[in-house]
């Protein structure tokens, strides 16, 4: 049962992470209110913050997490490429170990 536990512990922790980077809730959102959570990690705090959103202030704060989303998958990508690049680079540059391979330099 402890593994369990940990697996649902790590959810939360998962999501509060997720709460903090898609959407900003105001600086004084948890002053003398601190955030509650059901028995799913679900941040009931947040909820109830986003749904006293107009649909307007809604949509805005949808789209910002849509802009992060975005910039988080180019970062991701981008790195990937590079690090797809450097090992392309380190492939072209290795040099033939003369005496370890059936074939030298000069044969072909």
């Amino acid at each position: 049962m402890k593994s369990g536990k940990r697996v649902s512990q790590s959810v939360r922790a998962k999501r509060r992470r997720m709460d903090a980077l898609l959407v900003k809730p105001p600086d004084d959102l948890y002053v003398n209110n601190p955030p509650e959570y059901d028995d799913d990690g679900v941040n009931l705090t947040l909820l109830k913050w986003f749904l006293s959103l107009r649909p307007a202030e809604r949509l805005q704060a949808l789209q910002q997490s849509i802009r992060s989303i975005e910039k988080m998958r180019e970062t991701r990508c981008r790195r990937h490429d590079e690090k797809l690049h450097e090992r392309i680079q380190r492939k072209r540059n290795k040099k033939p170990v003369v005496g370890k391979s059936h074939r030298t330099a000069t044969s072909h």
